[in-house]
């Protein structure tokens, strides 16, 4: 993998995400907690790195709520030559949850910096909470492994797929009122942690790996949303998020972080 810049002039380049640190003690409430080692080497990196913080506006400097702990932990640095571009740049603080859902099922445009580029939508939103036809179900149903472990109420995938014709209606019923807004009982989201021992001779509880065992009346609506969501993803996610999507490699955006650096960095580029 090879960067090449075509421009003789210093690239415009920003990063942004959550750095789990703050740079001053005034970013954070609830907490008198020694920090001050951690913060200065957090303002000697953005120092070393010739970063700027670009700031922000909204209700609140906090990025990062618990437990009465609040802090300000997300934030985007650009370099000189990014403000000379983009003069106005700035981040916004949202309320939570409220806005969030809001720039889900609404159209919202981006910042001024770019007013031609809408921020994607999903247009099938109200599909995500449809109900379910019973041939839905039923492929659900049958796409579980038959030989999986039972959950807590014992009933094994092989048990629904075996006995379908006899509980397909008890079973759609069921997941109907579920996307009905109906809670879902105990009985239903109940587990069992398995311990797994990893080697032949487990002594400490390292030895033993965590499974956690639901219920397969469970696993049917988990995978019912899995299904319906994995087609919208693409049009939520960055396809700059390498980590935890399925395809993906979180090493590439790595590489070509280590890549884009290393090219900053040369001087005499043509």
């Amino acid at each position: 993998m090879a960067i090449t810049r075509t421009r003789t002039r210093p690239a415009s380049f920003g990063t942004g995400g959550d750095f789990n640190c703050f740079l001053h003690d005034h970013e954070r409430q609830g907490s008198n907690t020694n920090r001050a080692l951690d913060m200065k080497e957090f303002g000697q990196m953005v120092s070393n790195c010739g970063l700027i913080d670009v700031g922000f506006e909204g209700e609140s400097m906090h990025t990062w709520v618990r437990n009465g702990l609040k802090k300000r932990l997300d934030r985007i640095f650009v370099n000189p030559n990014w403000g000379d571009l983009f003069p106005k740049s700035i981040v916004h603080h949202l309320p939570r949850v409220k806005h969030f859902i809001q720039y889900l099922v609404n159209d919202v445009t981006c910042s001024p910096l770019d007013p031609s580029i809408p921020i994607p939508k999903l247009p099938d939103f109200e599909a995500l909470c449809a109900h379910p036809s019973g041939d839905e179900v039923k492929a659900i149903v049958f796409s579980i492994y038959p030989g999986s472990i039972a959950g807590p109420d014992g009933f094994s995938a092989h048990f629904y797929q075996s006995c379908w014709p006899i509980t397909q209606q008890d079973v759609i019923v069921a997941i109907k009122d579920f996307f009905d807004g109906h809670s879902l009982p105990k009985c239903y989201t109940s587990t069992i942690i398995v311990l797994i021992p990893k080697h032949h001779c487990p002594v400490t509880w390292t030895d033993y790996r965590p499974m956690s065992l639901s219920n397969v009346s469970n696993n049917i609506i988990t995978k019912i949303l899995n299904t319906r969501l994995f087609g919208l993803l693409p049009q939520i996610i960055s396809p700059c998020q390498s980590g935890f999507i399925k395809g993906r490699l979180i090493s590439d955006n790595i590489l070509f972080a280590h890549e884009l650096i290393h090219t900053i960095n040369l001087k005499n580029i043509p």
